[in-house]
C-alpha cells in the first residue's frame, strides 16, 4: 500500500514506496502478475504505478510526489480510461 511505483531497467526493477527505493533482480512482468490490478496499472514498458498517488496528468507525463513518469503511447488510453479521464 506505500508503492507509489515500480521502475524496470532491464534485469533490475526499482519498488518506489514514500520512505524507500528498494531494487531486486526481477521483471516488471513478474510484478505486474503479483500486483491488485484495481490499484496498479502499466502506463509505460518500464513503468507501473500506483493509481491513488497520481497528483497531476500533463501530456505524456504522470507526476506522483517528486516523479515524473512517462506514459507510453499503447498505454495511454487504457490510463485515461482507469483514472476516469
Amino acid at each position: 500500500s506505500d508503492i507509489l511505483f515500480i521502475e524496470s531497467d532491464r534485469n533490475y526493477i526499482t519498488v518506489v514506496t514514500q520512505n524507500q527505493k528498494l531494487s531486486y533482480i526481477d521483471s516488471l512482468k513478474n510484478w505486474k502478475l503479483k500486483l491488485p490490478e484495481n490499484n496498479f496499472i502499466q502506463v509505460h514498458k518500464s513503468f507501473i504505478i500506483n493509481r491513488k498517488f497520481v497528483d497531476k496528468l500533463s501530456g505524456n507525463l504522470l507526476f506522483i510526489k517528486d516523479n515524473k513518469i512517462p506514459i507510453g503511447r499503447t498505454y495511454k488510453q487504457e490510463l485515461l480510461k482507469a483514472l476516469g479521464v
